[in-house]
């Protein structure tokens, strides 16, 4: 359990907890007696539960409180709200208060628990003073269990040379069993323990994008199998960040929906490559769980359905109203922090079920939609966010979260055959997010409502229910570089009719949510300390030093310094083409990128004569890599990439090309 507020167990006299005045010494040999026939007790149904299978506990001899909880913790953990528990219930066997038993079970259905031995704790009126435990509750490994990897490769967290790293593998690799993890591969500064925990410290000579092979192994000896994984080593003051990617996830009553709901979330976040992440309809607990598990942290100032996890680290945490906001560095050296706040606002008088009264118009929409709690609730998270909005510019801000209406960038007069023809309508929640000077990241990326709806309500809920964008991750910063945008899950094997209608038919989905996640990828600006155009952390890595001229040529290639910077080749080294000409008409040719180039209209261009150049690919048109031409896309490190291209025309056409960068 992980109670929204703090509580404090009240001590009783055994006098008052009994109801016995103390006349005599008898009388207190009574009490005494009757102290240690009621002594509470806590005991697991079985010795040991499967993997998924629901656990039983069964308690007495409690003082019989409403709020009177048992939790289950990593074994090790004395309860004390930091960390939560992995699992709780009131002695009402539900997380509502109420019954006020002294003895009877508790289930845990779908515990999500790895297999291993935690300890159970019967705890005392929402507060943290022990009535039994710790007692051990042992979750068995599947002997026959035989784990794979879940993607391809791992992309880790980066590491800064001479600090210590630390990191976990264990949620990209399937569970359902005995799993033991190793290093079989790689540079040895990184260990790796056999519940897939890294450690290590790299040293000066580690630098670069460095490869390590990973292994899973279950109890048979053939269940054994590798995956690459990479983690890029900056030196100190060299660091730049890469690509990262803001998700809004409603977890749908914490995941417990579907059947092993928590591990199909992990294996969802794994699969999606998020590193920040706000939740809604989450908990203290089931956030805490899930960056345990991932390796992540999570933001204290987390209370209640809105959590925010990311795999950087956490460094500051705020409240905005009914929001969680919290302040991730992305880089240490320079410094590179971003702030995110997740909300989950007001679920009453849904707008769209407004929209389909018959009759229904633009005003009486809006009447509905006032009576819920949701624009009063929004203004005073933006009010909390004043400050940090107005110096986005230096520190870029988002906002993730379950919205619970629909926005004006949707609902407009082009598009209202696909919500009951009402015509546009200025929903006041998105209304108010834009006029604070934020952007909706999907809708930036997606601009036609009509072509590209977007939905996140519902994956699951068809039929007649009401289809909209109601989920959204918003930004504002002049440094932040929008990449992609997009709704995300994983498959969605069965869905069924209105809200309301029964949900046992979905509850083998792989995805644990009724609702769709929203995935942005984003490039932040680097640090330019001394105003030359020039990534701080890029200079220091080719310099040693700020300070240097962009328009300069370091090492005479006919590139200036910047320009290098932008096509991610060396400013100082031996001279290297721009483009690697095909082996032949018509074959595949590489050529360098940086992330840095983006917004700097930088292009491929091709020519059959050399005189009259067409463009051939746009960097900022295609800062994913999806374009058809595009046969590969492998990353460098520093936000350097190498690009396989390939021109589709026939093989016998005469071809020249070459990189224009507008100065």
């Amino acid at each position: 359990m992980n109670p929204t507020r703090p509580s404090i167990f009240k001590s009783f006299t055994p006098a008052r907890r009994f109801g016995i005045r103390l006349m005599s010494g008898l009388a207190l040999s009574l009490c005494a007696s009757a102290m240690i026939a009621r002594a509470a007790t806590l005991e697991p149904s079985e010795p040991e539960f499967q993997i998924g299978e629901t656990i039983t506990l069964h308690f007495s001899g409690g003082p019989g409180n409403a709020t009177d909880w048992i939790g289950l913790y990593p074994t090790g953990i004395t309860p004390s709200g930091n960390p939560p528990s992995l699992i709780w219930k009131y002695t009402s066997d539900s997380q509502n208060a109420g019954g006020s038993l002294t003895s009877g079970s508790v289930h845990f259905t779908e515990p999500g628990l790895a297999a291993g031995t935690y300890q159970a704790w019967f705890l005392a009126n929402d507060g943290y003073s022990a009535l039994a435990g710790p007692v051990p509750v042992v979750v068995a490994a599947d002997v026959n269990f035989i784990p794979v990897w879940q993607v391809e490769k791992i992309e880790l967290l980066h590491a800064v040379g001479g600090s210590p790293y630390t990191g976990k593998i264990s949620a990209y690799a399937t569970t359902g069993g005995l799993r033991k993890f190793s290093k079989t591969a790689g540079p040895d500064w990184l260990a790796v323990a056999e519940n897939g925990e890294l450690s290590g410290t790299p040293g000066e000579a580690d630098h670069g994008l460095q490869t390590f092979t990973f292994q899973v192994a279950g109890a048979q000896p053939d269940a054994v199998a590798e995956i690459s994984a990479t983690i890029q080593i900056d030196h100190p003051g060299e660091q730049l960040v890469p690509r990262f990617k803001v998700m809004s996830f409603n977890n749908w009553y914490q995941w417990t929906r579907m059947d092993d709901g928590f591990n199909k979330a992990i294996r969802g976040i794994v699969k999606s490559g998020a590193d920040i992440i706000g939740l809604q309809e989450s908990t203290n607990a089931v956030a805490q769980q899930a960056a345990d598990e991932l390796g992540w942290h999570r933001a204290s100032s987390g209370s209640g359905s809105a959590q925010i996890i990311s795999r950087y680290p956490i460094v500051e945490t705020y409240t905005a109203g009914m929001a969680v906001g919290a302040r991730i560095r992305l880089a240490t050296d320079p410094v590179r922090d971003v702030i995110l706040f997740n909300c989950h606002l007001d679920s009453s008088h849904y707008g769209p079920y407004a929209a389909e009264i018959d009759g229904a118009t633009v005003s009486s929409v809006l009447a509905e939609e006032n009576k819920s709690q949701r624009a009063t609730q929004i203004a005073a998270i933006l009010q909390a966010m004043t400050a940090k909005l107005s110096a986005a510019d230096e520190i870029p801000v988002f906002l993730t979260g379950d919205f619970n209406a629909p926005s004006h960038l949707d609902w407009t007069a082009e598009n209202a055959a696909a919500h009951d023809h009402v015509g546009a309508i200025p929903w006041p929640v998105s209304s108010q997010i834009a006029a604070a000077g934020m952007i909706d990241s999907f809708r930036l990326k997606h601009a036609d409502p009509v072509s590209e709806p977007g939905t996140t309500w519902s994956t699951l809920q068809k039929g007649e229910e009401p289809q909209d964008r109601i989920d959204f991750v918003y930004h504002k910063g002049a440094g932040l570089k929008l990449i992609d945008s997009q709704v995300f899950h994983t498959e969605v094997e069965v869905t069924i009719g209105r809200y309301g209608s029964d949900i046992s038919p979905i509850r083998g989905n792989s995805w644990p949510s009724d609702h769709a996640a929203v995935l942005s990828t984003y490039a932040l600006g680097a640090a330019d300390a001394d105003s030359n155009g020039m990534a701080d952390g890029w200079e220091k890595r080719w310099f040693a030093q700020l300070g240097n001229s962009p328009e300069a040529d370091a090492n005479h290639d006919g590139i200036s310094n910047r320009d290098s910077m932008l096509l991610g080749i060396s400013p100082t080294g031996e001279p290297q083409p721009a483009i690697e000409p095909p082996a032949s008409p018509g074959a595949t040719f590489n050529f360098s990128i940086s992330d840095f180039a983006l917004g700097y209209g930088l292009m491929i261009e091709h020519s059959a004569d050399m005189r009259q150049w067409l463009p051939f690919w746009a960097f900022d048109e295609d800062p994913s890599f999806t374009d058809s031409k595009i046969d590969s896309a492998t990353p460098q490190g520093f936000g350097d990439w190498k690009i396989a291209i390939r021109d589709p025309l026939p093989a016998a056409a005469a071809r020249f090309y070459r990189v224009t960068i507008p100065q």
